[in-house]
This record gives structure tokens, C-alpha cells and sequence, in this order.
């Protein structure tokens, strides 16, 4: 049972740089909140596959494959568990870490699930004789250049023994197979549908007999070759067999004919296996609209955490409601000259909103403060946002004090990792979870994270060979790309995942030494390039290294500021302080976030300019990167400041 209150009552905020304002107080975890179904910013999702499973006849093209694209626990996972439950009544196939698999296991796991989909009024798809045949052709044992041969071969009587070994070779070392039972089951119902007289409409359907023989004979070469793969074109046959059963099993005549199209979720679509499924669908479905077969009736949905370069059309967000509609062609509209075969779809972060709603469906529930509190520690990242939430809850008042949540244990019974394998801290668990590589690329990947203009290469790769590392910043940037860490603002250029960065921050924060080293290359690289951009990127280092009150970065910094405060309007200057006080910075939190900030900056002190500046400047660094100030404590010494300030300005004479 959830505890009622995290952190008890205070004042709430809602803070952004240069924008500061008051909402209202209240608590924090109000357990009689509304519930709300998730996953949440992914309602457009839904609803394009609601339209697109609909079913008025034999369609007339491919419904696209859609892929929901975005880094690890961005919620891919959970959107195909709300549409596998969503749609149980209608035949479907959900098949996980499709890229630890091969194209033929993957469509062997689709086989079996389409066939163990049950539900009310649900007719399963049982009948797979186009991939029974494609197998067969693939074991063919005899000479790969003899057609007649291989005809006969395959007009032979099937037994049962022979479809046990044509699963086997679709799903080798499936447990399920094991079962005595479900193997003598699928064999017999794989068996009824398999019908040699019907031999040479198959072979026609998936090519003819020359393309199989060519495929077996590819098989042949590889199995001797002890290959890892099957050949991409013996792929190709068993992804054509595959979508020819389902055109088989749903374009009947109009009186027996579906009410639904059939779904299938792929999970993890990615890597060698996930590119080439999703090439050869493409392929196979590109042929059949020039070739004019009916289209398949499959409705994908595919998640993936890599984006493939060049992919067409381009990716539109997962909560663009507008963006992402499903609309049929029309019975008497003009067949399009090719068929749309992606929609790609991105996996946005959460906002305050969505973030809020999420927390209310977890035995929590919470205000706009608590969301935002969430929301800035995962930086809107789903799988983060429902971490925390449940981990603060655990935590209650010990999640911001000392030595801080990253610091503190992970509990033994929390989160999803397997069981057993508990991490040392919140942040080792956290780690692992999002960004699981070595310690040496960690080490690289927190430099990126610690640059100040965004990803600034050239600064980055100072770094890297301040620090005597041979290795090159672009791998370690292609690296955090392909896994979508990296998003492209039009306005700011690429910047990495502020959840990503958060992390990696905190974990070069274990090492004063090494941050020090980091930080100080940074700035005596900007020192170097120079220009205005230059001198804000070189101040927003030396912030980084503020540790107390009589800290010579610190004085530095404000040295700067108190030259600008004269020459500059007022939102002008407060928009230079907040861009330095968004600087990272390697304090634990204390025990009392106010007595900190008077013991770094100093108590206030109304008519003392560089106290007053001093102060605007470390408030908001310590609520940004060391207390995301839950309770409000700082929120108002930021304000106040603020107002202070008009004394000061240029704006007072």
C-alpha cells in the first residue's frame, strides 16, 4: 500500500529558464486521484490502428507498417501490450526481441501466434500451406540444378514426421515445441492444411517452381557453409509464403471475408533481423501492388530504438493527433503508382500533462508540482517518469535529501530488472536500464553529456585527448544516435536526451577529480576559440565547478556578470544568468536547500548588487541540478532576487 504523501505539503513551482511563477499549494501523492488508462501522449497511435483494422471488403493497398521509433523505455513496449489488449478479438500475432531472432524463426513465432489467437467471435488463422511449402522447398536434399527433381520432390505425400521437421527448421530451440502435446496439435492442424494437389497454385503464388529451387539451392550453400544467416533470398520466399497464407486466409469472397485486417506486433525490430523483416515485407508488398495481387491484410506495428538513414516519409509525433490519421482509399479512387509502405512515428518524451496522468494511474496520484518534479529528473522519458514515480514514493522524504537519489540504494525490490540482480545505487540501476555499455564508453559518453553548446565535437574531442583517449567522439556520437539519445531542435541544433544526460552527469560527479579535469579542458577550449557564444560556453564550465562560498570560479563568474548588469535591459541579463545556472554541478544535495544556498552565495543582503546577483545565480543552479527544489524551498529566493535585481539593472537609471 502506497504512503498518502511524499514530501508532506509546500509550496508548488513551476520553473523554466528566465520564467518563474507560483501555482498553487498541495500535496504531493493524493491517492484518490483519477485513474487514467496509459500509455499516455500515445492516443493518435491507438487510434490510427483502430481505422486501420477496420475492414470494408478486400483492401485495395497496404496499410503502411508503422514504426514506433525511440530510444529504450520510451514506450514502445507498452503501447503493443495496450493494442494487443485493446483488439483481443481479433486475430493477431505479437512476437518479442524480434532482433534476437531470424526472419524465419520470427515468422514461425507469428505462425503459432496467429493460430493460438482466441477470442469472442475470433476465427483463428490455422491454414499456413504457402509457408509449409516454402520450408519444404528450403530441406530440399537434392541436386539444386535439377527442376524436374525438385518438383516431384515436392508433390510427394507429406507426413506428419516431415511438417515436425519443417517447424523445427522455422523455429529451432522454440521451447514451446517441447510440449508433446502442442507440437502433435500444430502438426495435425498444419498437416490438414497442406494439400499436394494443390502443389503448383503454391509454388505459383510464391514465385514458381525455379525461384524455390533457386532459394533451396541458396539454403543448400549455406547450411554446408555452416552460415549464421539463412541467405537474404531464402528470406525473402518464407516472408512472400507468410504474407500469401494471410492474403489467402482474408480475401476470400465477400460472404466469409474477415470484418477485421490481422495485427502483428514486433517488438525490438531491430538490428541485422529487424531491418531485413522489414525490408522484405516492404519488397514483397512493393511487388504485389505493381503485380497485382490483392494486398495482404496485415496491420504492423513495429517498435524500433535505431532509425535507419534516409527512411521515407519522415516521422511524424506519436501525439501529433493531426499528422497521424489513417485514411482509406477510397473504393473508386485511382490506384497510387507505388503503395505507402512506412509510417514512421516518433516516440516523443512526455510532457507535464501525459507525465501527470501517468503518476495518477499508479496508486500514487499527484498534482502539476509532483509531475514536474518527475518530469524534470527523466526529462519526460516514459519508462523513467514510471520508475521514479514508484521509487520516490518508496523513498518519501529521503529522496532529496543527502547524499542524494542517484546516490542512494536501489531498493531490492524495485523496479523491472531481472530479479537477483540488483544494482548498488539508483543511478548503477538506472544506468544499466537505459545505457548499457562499458565503463570506458560511460567514461566518453559523460564528456558529451558535460559539453555546454549542445553536441560541440570539436570541444568534446579537446577533451578527449586532454585525457590521453585515442578514441574518436564520432563513433561515441554515432553510437548515441543510432540508440536515439540525440534529438535535432531546429532552433538549438542536436542535443542529447536531457534524461541520457542526467544520468551520465551524475556519474562523472563520482569522480571530483576527473570532473574538474573535464570541465576545466572545456573551458580553456572556449578560452581559445573565443567570441561571445565562446565566453558564455567557457562561464557555464567554470560554474560546473563551484563547490562553496569562496570558490574562484565562482568569483569569476560573478566578476563577468556584475560588468554585464550595467550594459544590458533586465530580461536580457537574466536571460544570460539562467543560461549559466543551467550548468551541471557535483553537490550533493543538504540536508536544507535554503542554508545552502546562503553558505555558497551568501545571506541577503537587499543593497549589496553583487550579493544580490550572486544570489540570483546559485538559486536556480542548485533547484536545477542538485534539488529540483520539490518542496519550493529555492523557487521563492529566485524570485525575490529577481526583484531585486531592478535596482541594479541598466533599466534603474
Amino acid at each position: 500500500m502506497r504512503r498518502n504523501a511524499l514530501l508532506g505539503q509546500g509550496p508548488a513551482v513551476s520553473l523554466r529558464v528566465n520564467q518563474w511563477s507560483h501555482t498553487v499549494k498541495g500535496r504531493l501523492w493524493d491517492v484518490g486521484a483519477t485513474r487514467t488508462r496509459g500509455p499516455f501522449g500515445r492516443e493518435p497511435v491507438f487510434e490510427y490502428v483502430d481505422s486501420a483494422l477496420k475492414r470494408k471488403g478486400t483492401p485495395r493497398v497496404p496499410v503502411p507498417a508503422m514504426l514506433l521509433i525511440g530510444p529504450r523505455g520510451s514506450g514502445g513496449t507498452a503501447v503493443l501490450n495496450r493494442l494487443w489488449a485493446d483488439h483481443v478479438n481479433c486475430p493477431g500475432a505479437k512476437v518479442a526481441a524480434v532482433c534476437d531472432e531470424s526472419v524465419g524463426s520470427v515468422l514461425g513465432r507469428a505462425m503459432l501466434a496467429f493460430r493460438d489467437k482466441r477470442g469472442l467471435g475470433v476465427r483463428p488463422v490455422e491454414g499456413f500451406p504457402h509457408m509449409m511449402m516454402a520450408a519444404k522447398a528450403l530441406r530440399y536434399p537434392g541436386d539444386p540444378d535439377d527442376l524436374q527433381a525438385f518438383i516431384e520432390y515436392l508433390q510427394l505425400p507429406i507426413d506428419a514426421d516431415e511438417i515436425a521437421a519443417l517447424v523445427r527448421l522455422l523455429l529451432p530451440g522454440f521451447a514451446a515445441l517441447s510440449d508433446p502435446d502442442a507440437l502433435a496439435e500444430l502438426i495435425k492442424r498444419l498437416f490438414a492444411a497442406f494439400k499436394r494437389s494443390e502443389s503448383d497454385r503454391l509454388a505459383a503464388d510464391i514465385g514458381g517452381y525455379p525461384v524455390l529451387l533457386d532459394a533451396a539451392g541458396r539454403y543448400q550453400q549455406a547450411q554446408q557453409a555452416k552460415a549464421v544467416r539463412a541467405p537474404q533470398k531464402c528470406d525473402r520466399l518464407l516472408v512472400e509464403a507468410f504474407l500469401s497464407d494471410l492474403r489467402d486466409d482474408s480475401n476470400r469472397k465477400r460472404a466469409v471475408q474477415r470484418h477485421a485486417n490481422l495485427l502483428l506486433l514486433l517488438d525490438d525490430c531491430d538490428g541485422e533481423t529487424g531491418d531485413r523483416l522489414l525490408d522484405l515485407i516492404a519488397d514483397c508488398r512493393r511487388t504485389a501492388h505493381h503485380d497485382g495481387p490483392q494486398p495482404d491484410p496485415l496491420v504492423i506495428v513495429a517498435v524500433r530504438h535505431r532509425v535507419r538513414p534516409g527512411m521515407s516519409p519522415v516521422a511524424v509525433a506519436a501525439n501529433d493527433g493531426k499528422a497521424l490519421r489513417f485514411v482509406p482509399l477510397e473504393r473508386g479512387a485511382a490506384l497510387p503508382q507505388h503503395a505507402e509502405l512506412w509510417r514512421p512515428v516518433l516516440l516523443t518524451p512526455l510532457d507535464s500533462d501525459d507525465a501527470l496522468a501517468m503518476i495518477r494511474t499508479m496508486e500514487t496520484g499527484s498534482d502539476h508540482q509532483d509531475a514536474d518534479f518527475v518530469l524534470a529528473l527523466a526529462g519526460g522519458h516514459p519508462a523513467a517518469v514510471r520508475e521514479l514515480t514508484d521509487l520516490l514514493v518508496d523513498l518519501q522524504e529521503a529522496a532529496v535529501g543527502p547524499p542524494g537519489l542517484f546516490a542512494g540504494p536501489w531498493p531490492s525490490d524495485g523496479g523491472s530488472g531481472p530479479v537477483g540482480q540488483a544494482s548498488d545505487t539508483v543511478l548503477d540501476h538506472l544506468l544499466e536500464r537505459f545505457l548499457d555499455t562499458g565503463p570506458a564508453r560511460l567514461d566518453r559518453l559523460a564528456v558529451i553529456a558535460s559539453s555546454a553548446a549542445g553536441l560541440d565535437l570539436s570541444a568534446c574531442n579537446s577533451v578527449y585527448h586532454y585525457l590521453g583517449w585515442d578514441d574518436e567522439v564520432t563513433d561515441d556520437e554515432t553510437w548515441l544516435r543510432t540508440r536515439l539519445w540525440i534529438e535535432d531542435h531546429a532552433d538549438s541544433g542536436p542535443q542529447l536526451h536531457p534524461f541520457a544526460a542526467r544520468l551520465l552527469r551524475q556519474r562523472l560527479a563520482r569522480d571530483p577529480a576527473l570532473w574538474d579535469k573535464v570541465h576545466g579542458q572545456f573551458e580553456r577550449h572556449y578560452d581559445r576559440v573565443g567570441g561571445a557564444h565562446s565566453r558564455n560556453a567557457r562561464l557555464w564550465h567554470m560554474m560546473a565547478t563551484v563547490t562553496g562560498p569562496d570558490d574562484a570560479a565562482l568569483n569569476a563568474v560573478v566578476e563577468v556578470l556584475m560588468a554585464e548588469i550595467a550594459k544590458r535591459p533586465i530580461e536580457e541579463f537574466r536571460l544570460l544568468v539562467d543560461t549559466i545556472a543551467t550548468a551541471p554541478s557535483r553537490l550533493a544535495p543538504a540536508a536544507n536547500a535554503v542554508l545552502e544556498l546562503n553558505r555558497i552565495a551568501g545571506r541577503r543582503d537587499r543593497g549589496d548588487a553583487r550579493r544580490t546577483v550572486t544570489r540570483r545565480l546559485v538559486a536556480p543552479w542548485l533547484h536545477d541540478t542538485v534539488y529540483l527544489d520539490p518542496r519550493g524551498d529555492l523557487a521563492d529566493y529566485v524570485v525575490a532576487e529577481n526583484g531585486y535585481l531592478l535596482s541594479f539593472g541598466r533599466d534603474s537609471k
